[in-house]
């Protein structure tokens, strides 16, 4: 069944995005569609901590949620974090699970302090779930970036997708 799942997962498409934490940025997926026109896109938006001499950058990462009649976003906050500036911050859209009632990613950061967290997000209830996968990714820098920002998370999302059944 692993097998088959890494192969699903390797083909779908990938909705992944690369920032720098700097102040005052901001970047997001292209959009995954889901069950009666829903619209999930992850976002990424970056600014100084504004702490007194810390010298530090806040990430703040949501989920934005439209639905099929359009209108504004529902905005989910996911997680937010507060380290060195110009660390790389990565974020992918795994996309709806198959009865479309998840929403499945993957946030990753570089620099002292690197994660990388799987979240599964349940539309019918609002329930967030976060798993902490930083010891399972390998972080030895690869052509252009980490392992996490390349490579490295084209199988993430299938052990997620395999985990799911156990943790939801």
């Amino acid at each position: 069944m692993l097998p088959l799942i890494l192969l699903a997962s390797s083909l779908a498409p990938v909705r992944q995005v690369p920032l720098e934490c700097t102040n005052t940025a901001a970047i997001q997926t292209q959009p995954a569609s889901g069950p009666g026109g829903i619209a999930a896109m992850l976002k990424v938006s970056t600014e100084d901590d504004h702490g007194k001499n810390s010298h530090l950058c806040t990430a703040t990462y949501q989920l934005l949620l439209v639905s099929g009649a359009g209108g504004a976003p529902q905005v989910v906050d996911v997680l937010s974090s507060d380290d060195d500036y110009n660390r790389s911050l990565s974020l992918r859209l795994g996309g709806f699970s198959q009865d479309g009632k998840r929403v499945l990613g993957i946030f990753s950061e570089g620099g002292k302090h690197p994660f990388t967290t799987l979240f599964g997000y349940h539309t019918s209830d609002g329930k967030m779930e976060l798993l902490d996968i930083t010891a399972h990714v390998e972080s030895t820098p690869r052509r252009g970036g980490r392992a996490a920002e390349c490579g490295g998370l084209l199988i993430l999302p299938a052990l997620f997708v395999h985990t799911t059944f156990h943790l939801f």
